[in-house]
């Protein structure tokens, strides 16, 4: 119970994922010194087994902190208007990584991303609206995201706009358009494309 108490008080005190680290790599050797205090004096009132289960507790607890920090720290960067961070936690809602899963929330993280160009969220958004997961599906708003992903390089979003030409959903029917992007995607390695004909 003392290392559990001077873990949270030390972190009430100190701020940061390094300190944190720090604070719990020293709390984890502490503990092993204490446990070969013990086997040392023979203390055997306190069998092993239990000291291995108090052990793997604390360490679990700090993880659980550790993570709580992180997605914080993240939601804080996110709030900031970080449009990496922004995206990050899309996914986490997304994936429900550190927080309950929540595609409107994750749809409004990416969104915000989107609006200031970062390409992945950008894709993310369009595949949102295709598939109507966090905001009512549109294909012609799932378009807009994927071009403009598509137009920053993004292999992903190539490809998928090469598919809504080729099945003319969210924008008319183009081969040509079509295969133009299929082949971009392609040209980046993207495994799945370059199955469309060849129209020259």
């Amino acid at each position: 119970m003392f290392y559990r108490q001077k873990i949270a008080r030390k972190l009430s005190e100190e701020k940061g994922t390094g300190a944190f680290m720090l604070l719990f790599f020293r709390s984890l050797v502490s503990l092993h010194r204490w446990r070969d205090r013990l086997f040392t004096c023979k203390m055997t009132a306190i069998p092993s087994r239990l000291l291995a289960v108090f052990l793997l507790a604390t360490t679990c607890l700090c993880g659980s902190l550790f993570a709580d920090q992180k997605f914080d720290d993240l939601r804080k960067a996110a709030e900031q208007g970080d449009a990496n961070s922004q995206k990050n936690l899309g996914n986490a809602y997304d994936n429900g990584e550190g927080v309950a899963k929540d595609q409107v929330e994750a749809v409004k993280w990416w969104r915000k991303a989107a609006e200031q160009g970062h390409a992945v969220a950008q894709f993310n958004l369009g595949c949102a609206y295709a598939n109507g997961e966090g905001v009512a599906k549109n294909p012609v708003e799932s378009v807009k995201w994927m071009r403009k992903a598509a137009d920053q390089g993004d292999a992903d979003a190539q490809h998928n706009l090469g598919n809504a030409y080729f099945v003319g959903e969210g924008v008319g029917k183009d081969l040509v358009e079509a295969v133009k992007w299929d082949r971009k995607a392609a040209d980046q390695g993207l495994a799945n494309s370059n199955s469309l004909p060849n129209i020259d």
